[in-house]
């Protein structure tokens, strides 16, 4: 049987200097629109791909949405506050404290900040600044956030990231702005002084 049919595929024939990876026996990394003659049993000569300026914009032009929407932060509603588990096995997103969180499995720790104990508070007025604490950063990050992530751990192997807000602002110089935290490194705890 012979004709032609219209194909949309991932494709780059070897040889173009564009980087490859190979999945079933075809070799992908490109998206394109081109023909296929049906007569013709061999890929790589029956593939052609359009490369006019017209498709290599339509190409960019979803790049760029999908860029966009992996940058948009997360409208979370109000994170929840993280209470026993396996989180990273749940791939949890949740609240610990003012400076520590889960964003879908990894445990990560604020740049640069240092809110109020909850778990092991030293005095009472640090439990009480520290339960505020937590709660001003779930009402901030409800109205939408990205984590920004450094690639560096902290103590007790947390990924150190930024929390950064819809607006831009990032969350924990706003709890530091607002008297709920401070900065790191640090004095030491100024809650029970």
């Amino acid at each position: 049987m012979t004709g032609r049919a219209i194909a949309i595929a991932t494709i780059t024939v070897i040889g173009t200097g564009g980087d490859t990876t190979a999945t079933d026996g075809i070799v992908a990394t490109d998206i394109g629109i081109g023909t296929i003659d049906t007569a013709d049993t061999s890929i790589a000569p029956a593939i052609r791909l359009d490369t006019s300026n017209r498709w290599r914009r339509g190409r960019m032009a979803t790049l760029a949405v999908v860029l966009v929407l992996l940058a948009t932060p997360a409208l979370a509603g109000t994170l929840p506050i993280c209470a026993g588990g396996d989180r990273a096995e749940r791939k949890l997103t949740c609240i610990v404290d003012g400076d520590t969180g889960w964003e879908r499995g990894v445990k990560w720790r604020a740049l640069n900040v240092d809110t109020p104990e909850i778990s092991q508070p030293e005095c009472g007025a640090e439990k009480r600044l520290g339960l505020q604490a937590r709660d001003r950063l779930r009402q901030l990050m409800a109205g939408g956030y990205r984590i920004e992530w450094t690639g560096g751990l902290g103590r007790y192997g947390r990924e150190l990231a930024k929390v950064i807000l819809s607006d831009g602002r990032d969350a924990g110089q706003v709890l530091i702005t607002e008297g709920l935290s401070q900065p790191w490194p640090n004095e030491g705890n100024r809650w029970c002084r």
